[in-house]
C-alpha cells in the first residue's frame, strides 16, 4: 500500500487519531502529510481518502517512521492563489509541533520562524527559531521580551547549526544572504558528518557536489 505515493506498512484510523507507518519516509515527508488529503492506494487502487487531519507527533524506528495525525476541525477557506501559503503555513505548524533532534531541525531550518521578542511564550526544548541566520533551540522556557534574543541570552538559547567542534552543520540555503561561499566550511551529512569547504561563492549545493572538497578535520 502507498500514502500519498509513500509506502505504507501499515495504518489504523480511529475517531480522533490516525497512526501510519511509512517506510523509506523522511521528517519532511511527514510534515507535508499536515492539512493534505491522503489517499491511501494498494496496487493503484484508491483504498481511502482522508481529509482534515494535521501531524501531532513522528517516531522515527529506523526503516519505518511512524506517524501520528489527529484531527484538525478548523475550516481555513483559500484560493488557488493562497494554496502555497496555506500549505506552507501548514508546515510550520506542523514543524513546530514536533519534537525532533538538532541535526533533523537543520535539514529543515526554512521552516522555523523568526525569534520575536513580542512577548512570545517559547518552551524548553522543543521552540527552536532562526535568528541572525542562525538556528535556536529554546533552553529555559520564558516569554520572550527585547534584550532576551537568541545569543544575546546563554541561558535561554543554545545555537543548534554548530557541530561540537565550532564548524556549521550543512543546511540548504534560503536566500542569496546566507549562501555558502568560498572557503566556508561545514560539516555533511548532521553535526558528525565529514567536513565540506566550498570552493565558490553564492553556492547553494548540497556538498559531495563539485563545488566543494572535503577536507581534514
Amino acid at each position: 500500500m502507498k500514502l500519498n505515493g509513500i509506502t505504507l506498512s501499515g495504518y489504523s484510523v480511529r475517531e480522533e487519531k490516525a497512526v501510519f507507518e511509512l517506510q523509506g519516509a523522511t521528517l519532511s515527508d511527514a510534515v507535508a502529510l499536515s492539512g493534505a488529503t491522503l489517499t491511501i492506494t494498494d496496487d493503484g487502487e484508491v483504498v481511502e481518502v482522508l481529509t482534515g487531519w494535521r501531524v501531532k507527533t513522528t517516531d522515527d524506528r529506523g526503516r519505518i517512521l511512524r506517524v501520528t495525525c489527529e484531527r484538525d476541525d478548523g475550516e481555513v477557506e483559500t484560493s488557488p492563489s493562497a494554496e502555497g501559503s496555506a500549505v506552507a503555513a501548514f508546515a510550520r505548524i506542523a514543524v513546530a509541533a514536533l519534537s525532533v533532534t538538532d541535526d533533523q531541525a537543520v535539514t529543515m531550518a526554512a521552516l522555523y520562524p523568526e525569534w520575536s521578542g513580542a512577548s512570545v511564550a517559547y518552551e524548553a526544548e522543543t521552540s527552536i527559531v532562526m535568528h541572525g541566520g542562525a538556528l535556536w533551540r529554546c533552553t529555559q522556557g520564558h516569554t520572550s521580551q527585547d534584550g532576551w534574543a537568541p545569543g544575546s541570552a546563554p541561558s535561554l538559547w543554545s545555537r543548534i547549526d554548530l557541530a561540537p567542534d565550532g564548524i556549521r552543520i550543512w543546511r540548504l540555503p534560503t536566500c542569496a544572504e546566507d549562501a555558502w561561499d568560498e572557503g566556508d566550511r561545514c560539516h555533511h551529512p548532521g553535526a558528525a558528518g565529514t567536513i565540506y569547504e566550498s570552493l565558490s561563492n553564492g553556492n547553494y549545493t548540497e556538498p559531495q557536489s563539485r563545488f566543494w572538497r572535503a577536507v581534514e578535520a
